[in-house]
């Protein structure tokens, strides 16, 4: 079963055992089990408004520490406008909100990036895509393995990635690490896709 179809069929399981939980039908316990196995699937998936949606639905359902974990990344989302629209300062407050249940991460961000403008906006951004960039610079790194020059194109595809993923300064920052080489074409499109980057960062 793909990770979507899993988020599907544990969303369909927990609403229907909501329903059940308020009827005094099932236990503390048994509908905490349901939350958490909602809440792994939720942050093994990729399809960012279905997961934003269901950290939305399942925010409050009880005070305890799942609930912590739910609202950490659901400011993970508000900060970085990931399958949301952008709310920095509604983003920071969940995390605080996190905080108060001693959530290592919560905590962890408001030293690290509360002081920033953003509230760590960026940070939040790369993190919540960390899975998908890892995976797909593997492939990338399989693709080009036996090409000359093969790093060059990973870094150049990853680059596409970020600026397709509005990660503007990742997307500079690999660029820049693309060496000044002989070869035409990572010379041509190291060119347009540092055009591209500059026009956006402006």
């Amino acid at each position: 079963m793909n990770k979507d179809n899993e988020l599907d069929k544990e969303f369909r399981e927990y609403k229907s055992a909501k329903k059940y939980y308020r009827q005094s039908k099932l236990s503390k316990e048994q509908f905490y089990t349901i939350r958490v196995k909602l809440f792994n699937a939720t942050t093994a998936s990729i399809n960012y408004d279905a997961v934003f949606k269901v950290y939305k639905e399942t925010e409050d359902d009880d005070n305890d520490v799942l609930n912590s974990r739910i609202k950490y990344k659901l400011g993970l989302h508000y900060l970085s406008g990931v399958g949301c629209k952008q709310d920095i300062n509604n983003g920071y407050k969940k995390i605080v909100e996190a905080s108060k249940f001693h959530l290592p991460d919560a905590k962890y961000w408001i030293k690290e990036n509360g002081g920033e403008k953003d509230h760590g906006a960026e940070v939040a951004k790369k993190l919540l895509y960390k899975d998908e960039y890892d995976k797909l610079k593997q492939n990338l790194k399989n693709r080009y393995e036996k090409e000359n020059n093969g790093s060059e194109y990973v870094r150049l595809g990853l680059a596409r990635y970020c600026i397709r993923r509005k990660m503007f300064d990742e997307a500079l920052k690999l660029l820049n690490e693309v060496g000044q080489l002989q070869d035409k074409e990572i010379s041509s499109q190291k060119e347009k896709l540092i055009k591209d980057v500059t026009k956006h960062l402006k």
